[in-house]
């Protein structure tokens, strides 16, 4: 069996530790100590999570991305977990067949983030179809590829950190009322939620749940950030609007 070299050791550490954001900036570093402008790619996707999307900082580091995306090889961005075009070669029942460059790839609807079509053979697309896709997996035994649907959009949890800091009093709008909590959203796309469990109703005084309905406007307080779960806990702050 090759020994794997210095690459393939951090490529393999990556695919295990998707989110470990120091292990990426550790493998950016050594491509950059030896000129290879990947590096430099790796370290304008990592600063992207931190600037704020409605600003002209964020436009020009994704002008940037852009443009050293289109030197990189599609198999190294897939291992490296970015989205890559990919076109559809063939569609089964509950999957998709598609082609990268020379690599085949395996897309199964039920990996899909709302897909238009949930069950069946999907028949809102067809073999010669561009998808962008992102590697969920690699198969131990067969190397297959087992992708999902990436979405390309801006991203509304782009530099939330920056905006949203924990200890943040902002007003935003009840969209959802449960047993386990209220759902606010803060920013477009981005919501936070406070939670029944932690017993903080006593802002204002030990206001139910069922007191509010989605549309009502609350001031919280953000308490606490998940950036990989993409959860932001909330309190109650001094009143609601």
């Amino acid at each position: 069996m090759a020994r794997m070299n210095d690459e393939d050791q951090f490529l393999v550490a990556l695919r295990e530790a998707p989110h470990d954001e120091g292990l990426r900036l550790k493998y950016a570093d050594w491509l950059q100590e030896r000129g290879d402008p990947r590096g430099e790619f790796l370290k304008v996707s990592h600063d992207l999570k931190d600037i704020y999307w409605r600003t002209p900082e964020y436009a020009s580091a994704c002008e940037r991305k852009e443009t050293l995306m289109r030197t990189l090889s599609k198999e190294w961005l897939l291992l490296v977990g970015e989205h890559v075009p990919a076109t559809i070669a063939e569609i089964f029942d509950d999957s998709i067949r598609v082609r990268i460059d020379q690599t085949i790839g395996w897309l199964h609807v039920k990996d899909m983030t709302n897909p238009p079509q949930k069950r069946g053979k999907p028949n809102w697309c067809a073999p010669g179809d561009i998808l962008n896709v992102l590697l969920l997996e690699i198969e131990k035994e067969s190397e297959r590829q087992i992708l999902g649907m990436a979405w390309t959009g801006v991203d509304p949890w782009s530099g939330v950190r920056h905006i949203l800091p924990v200890g943040t009093v902002i007003i935003g709008t009840v969209t959802k009322i449960s047993g386990f909590g209220i759902f606010v959203e803060l920013e477009p796309g981005v919501e936070g939620i406070i939670w029944t469990t932690e017993g903080r109703w006593s802002h204002p005084a030990n206001l139910p749940p069922d007191f509010f309905q989605p549309g009502h406007q609350v001031k919280v307080v953000v308490t606490r950030i998940d950036d990989v779960e993409r959860k932001i806990n909330l309190r109650f702050a001094d009143e609601v609007v």
